[in-house]
This record gives structure tokens, sequence and C-alpha cells, in this order.
């Protein structure tokens, strides 16, 4: 018998309708002409918006997508084991959070690559960490995957 079944009715309905709500929030939002003009003002809420707030929305924002299509996948496949390892993350996320954010908020910064330009005088150093950051990232996606 097999052990991993492949989706059925209900589970393309539930994909399928989380994919249409996604979608028709980002249309809805795209043609509306929000306020949203600047990468300032997407990313850090012009600047107007408080630390927590702000730091909330950036780890869901980076989450979410993770969250919601892979995390229940990854748990139904591999069990309950694979929770240690999103409660590490979420450790890892918080400490970041702790520690990070308020660094990065009073340099009215927008990520971590420009503090270490900042810190380091040198374009060069943000280059390699954010190429370094990139692969980090492609290598998480191909590790978690090829379970």
């Amino acid at each position: 018998m097999d052990s991993h079944p492949g989706f059925g009715v209900a589970d393309y309905c539930i994909f399928g309708a989380s994919v249409i709500i996604s979608l028709g929030i980002g249309i809805f939002y795209a043609f509306s002409g929000g306020r949203q003009r600047t990468a300032a003002e997407y990313l850090v809420g012009n600047r107007q918006m408080k630390m927590l707030p702000l730091t909330l929305s950036l780890v869901v924002s980076f989450e979410s997508s993770i969250m919601m299509l892979g995390l229940p996948a990854e748990t139904y496949v591999y069990g309950l084991q694979y929770i240690w390892y999103n409660v590490e993350v979420m450790a890892g996320l918080f400490i970041g959070v702790l520690i990070v954010v308020p660094l990065i908020y009073p340099l009215k910064l927008t990520s971590v690559y420009e503090y270490m330009e900042l810190r380091f005088q040198s374009k060069w150093v943000r280059i390699f960490a954010m190429i370094q950051g990139t692969l980090y990232y492609i290598r998480m996606k191909y590790n978690v995957n090829s379970k």
C-alpha cells in the first residue's frame, strides 16, 4: 500500500480556494490604487508603524506561504517529528526578532544586508552576504523537499 496517498477532491478544493483567495487579494490591492508606492512604504510601513507590528508583519509575510502550504503537508508525510524542526525555526526567528530588530529599527534600515554594508563600510560585504543568504535558502528548499 502506498504510504503517501495523493490529493483527494476535498484537498484540491481547499488548495484551489486558498490559491484563488490569495491571488484575489493581490489583484484587488494591485488595482485598487493602494498607498504603497515605494519599497519603504511596502516593507516598513513608511516608518509610521511601531516596532512590534512591523516585526510581526515582516515575519508573517516571510513565513506565511511556507507555513500555509508546506507545514501541513510535511507534518502529514513525515509525522510529528517535523514539528520539532519548526519549533527550532520559530525559536531562531524569535531570538532574531529580539536581537536584530532592535538593532536595525532605530537606524532606519530596511534589511540586515544594509546594516552589514554600513557596519563594515563595504558594498562587497553586503553583496557576499546576500549571495550567501540566497544560497542558504535555495539549499534549505532542496533539503526539505528531498526527504
